[in-house]
């Protein structure tokens, strides 16, 4: 069996996610990814200046620790309706 093309897809994969990653670390702006159950699981280095806390510590936490305790509830109710418009 010849894999050789699957290598080459392979090597395109990984270059693809290197070169994202780099966007994502130099990025000016935060960026923040979260998943499904509204936890962090992604906070590039802007993030951590903007929030003044490191990534290894907001990692699997919930989004709600970054939003003032004001907005929570309002944040509570887009995030609902997101998902019922997403879905």
């Amino acid at each position: 069996m010849d894999i050789t093309e699957r290598k080459r897809s392979e090597e395109k994969l990984r270059e693809s996610e290197e070169r994202l990653a780099g966007i994502v670390s130099s990025a000016m702006d935060a960026i923040i990814v979260i998943d499904g159950e509204q936890r962090i699981v992604l906070f590039n280095t802007a993030a951590e200046k903007i929030f003044r806390c490191e990534a290894d510590e907001v990692i699997g936490t919930m989004v709600d620790r970054l939003i003032p305790q004001r907005f929570r509830h309002e944040h509570t109710g887009n995030i609902l309706h997101f998902g019922r418009e997403a879905a």
